[in-house]
């Protein structure tokens, strides 16, 4: 151990003598000879400083290692989020900055969990192959600048999807014109909760020399297509926006952006059908840019898990009981409620001795109503083969000039439960209309023999009626 030795000598000046060397053993006889202060020389020194809480910080409780919140918390490692967490990003020539967008991925866990990249201004070109843009773990979808933007170089949209995420997607529409450049594409994840079939992503990018009124018209043009195919499916229409603004043209989406994306600001927006379905968070540029990064963490929440599950009774239809309800209305001699009747006394009497045999014949079961069920799915339709389910589609796929219902299996290995979530009710409105008591119509077939006798009952009294009347 060193120390510096300070003299004063007699005239009262101060010389610096050099350095004292100190060795282990001479160290620990000052230990032992009472020289250096004693433990209980503390006693003087409060006691909460004595015994500080390492739990304590700032005078608030830490939350212990392992119990983190916060949204970012949540979405780290998430592999069943309802939306996928997105990035975007105007990098102004991507080309030049793929090193260090790859950097970026391997280290930085807001770009490695992000389920969608999206990048504007790209600057892609023919002369740029897919495997020099190609990144680890992500699959990607480009469209660059062409003739018909009446520009040579610059623009251009690039979307990344994260591969453990999503590999089934189709790609609807690409335009590229002097107002607008924007791809289009259709995802189905691995994961989505059941009230969603898929989800539609369009990355645009809108010039500043483009005018703003046709590319927001092209962009509703586009979006209201997809809509009327997929009416529950999410929209996310992100990218830089510059001078236009969707506000009058999409009146029902949301605008989640709320950070400035460029010095003082917003640029680069994201608009969505569902409300406070993410939040925008502001990040460094990437490289060079001049164009924030945006983070968007996705804070919806499924159906399933906001609201409750009903419980209901409903009625267990089975061909025995249709059978034996069936023997009760055929041997009860439906005269009886004709005689000195009118017709609204006669009708209720009949629909009250109705219910009472149905109530008293079929039984009931207490069954949970999830808010997610699909209320046009009956028992039946869960058991349907792969072949039947096909020539449904067939049977019910029309051509979409015709005006009716374009089920568009386009280029996805699950579009037929795509579609099988998008059919509508038809026939099944015709029956009881519970998805789970099963009855298939059995009411009306029960009581349609007795509905043919009642109703020529129901003639002849209003005939007589007439004739009293007049």
């Amino acid at each position: 151990m060193f120390g510096h030795v300070i003299r004063s000598s007699a005239d009262g000046s101060i010389s610096n003598s050099g350095l004292l060397m100190y060795s282990r053993f001479e160290l620990l006889g000052l230990r032992d000879s009472g020289v250096l202060p004693s433990p209980d020389l503390l006693h003087d020194v409060p006691g909460e400083l004595q015994h500080r809480d390492p739990g304590l910080r700032r005078g608030r409780k830490v939350r212990k290692q392992g119990r983190r919140g916060g949204l970012r918390q949540r979405i780290r490692g998430a592999t069943k989020l309802p939306l996928p967490p997105v990035l975007l990003c105007n990098p102004r020539s991507l080309k030049n900055k793929l090193d260090d967008l790859r950097q970026q991925v391997g280290a930085c866990y807001e770009y490695r969990e992000s389920g969608i990249m999206a990048f504007t201004e790209t600057w892609f070109s023919e002369d740029v192959p897919d495997n020099f843009i190609q990144i680890e773990g992500f699959l990607h979808l480009r469209l660059d600048r062409d003739a018909n933007s009446g520009k040579t170089r610059g623009g251009g949209v690039c979307i990344y999807i994260k591969d453990s995420w999503c590999r089934n997607f189709t790609v609807r529409d690409k335009i590229c014109n002097p107002d607008l450049e924007l791809l289009c594409v259709t995802l189905r994840p691995h994961y989505l909760p059941r009230e969603f079939t898929n989800i539609f992503v369009c990355v645009v990018y809108i010039p500043p020399s483009g005018t703003a009124s046709r590319a927001a018209q092209a962009i509703t043009d586009c979006v209201h297509r997809h809509l009327q195919n997929k009416p529950y499916a999410p929209i996310l229409i992100l990218g830089d926006f510059n001078h236009c603004c969707l506000n009058k043209t999409l009146p029902g989406f949301y605008q989640y952006v709320k950070c400035n994306t460029r010095n003082d600001n917003i640029l680069d927006k994201c608009y969505g059908n569902i409300k406070d379905a993410y939040t925008a968070r502001a990040r460094p540029p990437l490289k060079n840019s001049d164009h924030n990064v945006i983070q968007l963490l996705p804070t919806y929440c499924s159906v399933f898990k906001s609201s409750k599950p009903i419980t209901q009774s409903v009625k267990v239809w089975s061909s025995d009981k249709t059978e034996e309800l069936k023997g009760c209305f055929l041997c009860r001699d439906w005269d009886i409620f004709f005689k000195d009747a009118d017709i609204d006394s006669a009708t209720e009497s009949i629909t009250v001795y109705i219910s009472f045999c149905i109530d008293s014949v079929i039984p009931q079961k207490t069954v949970k109503r999830y808010p997610n069920n699909k209320p046009y799915i009956t028992k039946d339709e869960h058991v349907v083969d792969d072949d039947s389910e096909s020539e449904l589609f067939e049977l019910f796929s029309e051509d979409e000039s015709s005006g009716g219902v374009n089920m568009d299996v386009e280029g996805s290995s699950s579009s037929r439960s795509d579609e099988r979530d998008e059919i509508v009710r038809g026939e099944d409105q015709q029956t009881c209309c519970d998805s789970f008591c099963g009855c298939n119509g059995v009411v009306k077939e029960v009581i349609q023999p007795v509905a043919e006798g009642l109703r020529a009952a129901w003639q002849q009294l209003a005939m007589d009626e007439g004739h009293r009347d007049g």
